[in-house]
């Protein structure tokens, strides 16, 4: 693996998450640490609110076509999805982010 000298060679991972219920795969690339402002639950907000809106921001700022590009041109073009297709995209994105360790304890 060489050094990256140009900021353009810089890959993302993503992820490729199946969601029948809207008719294909969604495929999300992973965030820059400075794209996260503004994803925290606010006060006056129940979780089921917060899923909601995290899966339509998430949608919109980090859905990309097959050549990277996003898929929406602005992230408030993103539509509201199905719960549970909402649930799915909230737990890959988290997942790829680093924010969900899916290993198990030691002895359990």
């Amino acid at each position: 693996m060489g050094i990256i000298s140009n900021p353009a060679d810089i890959k993302l991972p993503t992820v490729d998450i199946p969601c029948p219920e809207v008719g294909g795969v969604i495929r999300l690339r992973s965030a820059f640490a400075d794209e996260l402002e503004g994803m925290d639950r606010r006060d006056d907000e129940s979780p089921r609110e917060l899923a909601r809106r995290t899966a339509r921001e998430v949608i919109g700022r980090f859905a990309i076509r097959e050549n990277g590009e996003s898929l929406f041109d602005k992230p408030e073009d993103a539509p509201d999805l199905p719960a549970g297709v909402a649930s799915r995209i909230n737990d890959a994105f988290y997942e790829l982010n680093g924010f969900i360790d899916d290993s198990e304890p030691e002895g359990k």
